[in-house]
């Protein structure tokens, strides 16, 4: 009678670290202002729009920087740096549409508000 040996297969590597986690942001804006600077979001997953100020949070990642061009976000050792897309790209849909909404909600320099 033949016997068949049990071969034990060895355990799945351990991860070294926390999972690498993701920043799934789009940057359609900037405003940098005086006292406060915001940069203007679509998240990638969710499809919504979100500002979020200088030193800000948004899951654990941290709004370090706004330019006119660029974001620096960071969230723990990790740093990404976030361009404006090109006219014809992704998020370029959106950014129309955020500045339609903006358009849409008066501003105090119309004849409207004079």
């Amino acid at each position: 009678m033949a016997s068949v040996a049990a071969s034990s297969a060895p355990p799945p590597p351990t991860p070294s670290g926390p999972p690498q986690a993701e920043l799934h942001l789009v940057l359609v804006g900037t405003v940098i202002g005086g006292d406060q600077s915001v940069g203007i979001f679509v998240d990638e997953d969710s499809k919504t729009t979100l500002r979020l100020k200088l030193d800000g949070d948004y899951q654990g990642w941290k709004l370090l920087s706004v330019h006119r061009r660029e974001v620096i976000m960071a969230r723990g050792e990790l740093t990404e740096t976030l361009e404006l897309t090109k006219t014809g790209q992704g998020a370029s849909a959106n950014v129309s549409a955020v500045a339609e909404s903006t358009a849409k909600r008066g501003s105090s320099h119309t004849a409207q508000y004079d």
